[in-house]
């Protein structure tokens, strides 16, 4: 666990993981790891030789919420009923991007301190993380309806019911301002125990 310090540039943390559950795989291992010019033919190859010698680390880091970052209605694009479609909108903040290659920094230092004999980066080497870097994954998704105690800039109050519409409630990871920094499953789980026993004990009392 990294947490919070901002005399690296940056603030909030998170934690280093072994990732070979999620991207041990021999597609993802091809599509992830190996540079461009290793991509097909002779160096493809050599690259999948090294499949089963090869070690995953993640870096699961806390983002800023930024107001610009939400799902959206495409003006353009609809679906078979005419409707428009979602999408997601979202740029990275700048201390999500020193984050980011902080992390990767440890993340190198933990490999070659165990004895990598070759250490490659995601995104890959010439790839620069910027501010309008898409997003490289979506395990975890939060903050679509965040709690907070003002209806203006929050969907749902404390105990996750909706501001606007007094007999909705919502208890999954959209609730969250941020995304933690860590897997969010335990977390999610106690929150939605949290407001189930508000919410029986409100029914109790017959304030709902």
């Amino acid at each position: 666990l990294h947490a919070s310090d901002a005399k690296r540039g940056f603030i909030r943390g998170g934690v280093v993981i072994e990732a070979n559950i999620f991207t041990h795989q021999p597609i993802m291992h091809s599509l992830a790891l190996a540079a461009p010019q290793n991509r097909w033919g002779a160096g493809l190859k050599d690259h999948m030789r090294n499949f089963s010698r090869t070690v995953h680390f993640a870096g699961v880091c806390e983002e800023l919420p930024m107001e610009s970052n939400r799902i959206e209605l495409d003006p353009d694009i609809k679906d078979r009923f005419g409707l428009p479609v979602p999408r997601i909108a979202k740029t990275n903040h700048p201390n999500d991007v020193a984050m980011n290659y902080w992390f990767e920094e440890r993340l190198r230092e933990v490999a070659l301190a165990a004895g990598a004999s070759k250490v490659v980066n995601t995104p890959v080497p010439g790839l620069d993380i910027k501010l309008d870097t898409p997003v490289a994954g979506s395990e975890h998704n939060h903050g679509t309806c965040r709690m907070g105690n003002n209806p203006e800039s929050s969907v749902l109050d404390k105990w996750c019911r909706s501001h606007e519409i007094p007999n909705l409630w919502v208890a999954d990871g959209s609730v969250m301002p941020t995304n933690a920094g860590y897997n969010p499953t335990l977390t999610i789980l106690a929150n939605a125990y949290r407001v189930s026993d508000y919410f029986i004990n409100q029914a109790a009392r017959q304030s709902l």
